[in-house]
């Protein structure tokens, strides 16, 4: 039947995209008139596009959210793809963090983007707290004031 990932966060513009640059967006994630915007993009991007829908949306607010309400696939591939040959092309930067989990359990983490890089964490691959050293006191620095 299928695999849910679900999403926290967004993912923060450097600007708004111009008309055609939001015109290319959604003609190259399936979200706009494909016919209509995506003549000379089709054969630049047909191969590269991942083949599932795009679950990433730009909202009003200059962010670049998961707005699937189904079951996704490839959102990695398509977050990459779109900084990689959306975003950069245009100047556009891209940077966040949004938290994801699976329905499996283990299949959690985080992912980072900064200036349009795409990192993946897993929460397998997170690092437990070190142990030997004292947690900080965040209202110590208050206390000697």
């Amino acid at each position: 039947m299928g695999y849910s990932t679900y999403f926290a966060g967004s993912f923060q513009l450097s600007r708004k995209l111009t008309v055609t640059e939001q015109e290319t967006f959604n003609a190259i994630t399936g979200t706009g008139d494909l016919a209509e915007h995506m003549e000379g993009l089709q054969e630049k991007h047909e191969d590269l596009v991942p083949r599932s829908e795009c679950p990433w949306k730009i909202t009003g607010d200059d962010r670049l959210e998961d707005v699937a309400e189904e079951k996704m696939n490839q959102w990695d591939e398509w977050l990459k793809y779109i900084c990689a040959n959306v975003f950069e092309p245009a100047g556009v930067k891209t940077n966040g963090r949004v938290t994801w989990h699976g329905e499996d359990t283990g299949d959690a983490g985080m992912i980072f983007v900064k200036d349009n890089e795409v990192r993946l964490v897993s929460i397998d691959d997170m690092p437990e707290p070190d142990w030997t050293q004292p947690e900080e006191d965040e209202d110590a620095d208050d206390d000697e004031a």
